[in-house]
C-alpha cells in the first residue's frame, strides 16, 4: 500500500523518515549480499539514528565504536569545535586545517599542539615544526633505551 506513488504522504513526518531509512538499509543489505561483502559506504547501523556510523578502531576493549568525532581547539580556557562529524575518517588529516584556522582567527600560529598518536604523524610533526609550534605528545618510535643499556 505505501509503495505506491503518493502514498507515503499518509504517514506522519517521523514515520516517513523512518520508512526512507528502512529503504536505505534494505538497499545497503541487498548490495552487500549481492557483492558478498560486509561493508558499504555510509552504512546505517541504527534505524532511529541513521547519521551514526561505525568507526573501526581495533582496540582490545571495543573493536568498533559508534559516535561523533570531535576536534577542538582550546584558547585561554575557552574551547572551539573545529570539526564535528559522525563519519569515520582519519583525524590526522585535520591538523593543518586546525592550525591554519587558528592563525586566521587569532593572527598567529598556536604556541603548542597537544594531540594523541593519531594526530602526530611524521608529516604533521614536520609541518608543526616548520610553523614553530611546540608539540606535546608521545614521540614517534619505541621507548628510549636506558643509560645502562647504551653504556655497554
Amino acid at each position: 500500500m505505501l509503495l505506491k506513488p503518493g502514498r507515503s504522504e499518509l504517514l506522519e513526518k517521523r514515520d516517513r523518515e523512518l520508512m526512507e531509512t528502512i529503504r536505505k538499509v534494505y538497499n545497503q543489505q541487498k548490495l552487500m549480499y549481492e557483492n558478498r561483502t560486509h561493508q558499504c559506504q555510509d552504512r546505517i547501523v541504527n534505524l532511529f539514528q541513521p547519521h551514526v556510523r561505525p568507526i573501526v578502531r581495533g582496540k582490545d576493549k571495543a573493536k568498533t565504536e559508534f559516535g561523533a568525532k570531535i576536534n577542538i581547539s582550546e584558547v585561554n580556557g575557552s574551547c572551539r569545535i573545529d570539526r564535528f562529524s559522525w563519519d569515520a575518517y582519519n583525524e590526522s588529516t585535520d591538523v593543518k586545517m586546525q592550525v591554519e584556522n587558528f592563525k586566521q582567527t587569532y593572527g598567529c600560529y598556536p604556541r603548542v599542539f597537544l594531540g594523541d598518536q593519531i594526530f602526530l604523524t611524521r608529516e604533521n610533526r614536520k609541518y608543526l615544526k616548520e610553523k614553530g609550534v611546540k608539540i606535546y605528545g608521545k614521540p614517534l618510535g619505541g621507548p628510549p633505551k636506558n643509560d645502562s643499556q647504551t653504556a655497554s
